[in-house]
């Protein structure tokens, strides 16, 4: 019995349309591929960067709450150290503080606000102001260094603008007290 083929002997251009359609098809699955690999290795670049600005972030903050904690030491150090530095001069060398405070009083009053001072024995003055402008503070420094005889010396060591826009500044000099204790009638 013989057969008899109905299908078409396929020809050497069948046979290159056919690789042709391989090769393209292979070059796809390669190319897409190579895309996957590209994206996956991209996210997780990017989960790796995201966790190790975590833990920076982290770190950070430790830090942060560590310089905090440390500004309250020093804080609480130099309250303490200054106290026992003014206990020690009352004790060895009597002057009159209050004195001092008021006449500081008496030339700001209208104009500022006294927040922090420091005075001691030999006259030497460090004053924190806060005042209500900028033409506040150049007053009342105007107004401190009015009475040369008693104000020796009075130099701006610091000076900010508040959030409130209240300025705050720091003056430090010296001061004769002995004329200021004549002034105000205090015999030493």
């Amino acid at each position: 019995m013989a057969t008899i083929n109905l299908l078409p002997k396929a020809t050497t251009t069948d046979f290159k349309k056919a690789d042709t359609s391989l090769k393209g098809l292979v070059v796809m699955v390669v190319w897409i591929g190579v895309l996957i690999v590209i994206f996956v290795g991209l996210f997780f670049n990017k989960s790796l960067e995201n966790s190790r600005l975590k833990e920076v972030e982290n770190e950070r903050t430790r830090t942060l709450n560590q310089i905090q904690q440390l500004a309250d030491t020093h804080d609480d150090y130099y309250t303490l150290a200054y106290k026992s530095l003014v206990l020690s001069r009352i004790k060895t060398e009597q002057y009159v503080p209050s004195t001092i405070g008021e006449y500081i009083k008496e030339n700001i009053e209208q104009d500022g606000k006294v927040s922090q001072y420091y005075f001691d024995a030999q006259g030497d003055i460090r004053v924190q102001i806060v005042a209500k402008s900028y033409y506040s503070a150049v007053w009342i420094w105007h107004q401190l260094l009015k009475d040369k005889d008693v104000v020796q010396e009075l130099n701006l060591t610091s000076f900010s603008l508040g959030e409130e826009g209240e300025v705050s500044f720091q003056l430090r000099g010296k001061l004769n007290l002995e004329e200021l204790y004549k002034i105000h009638g205090i015999d030493k």
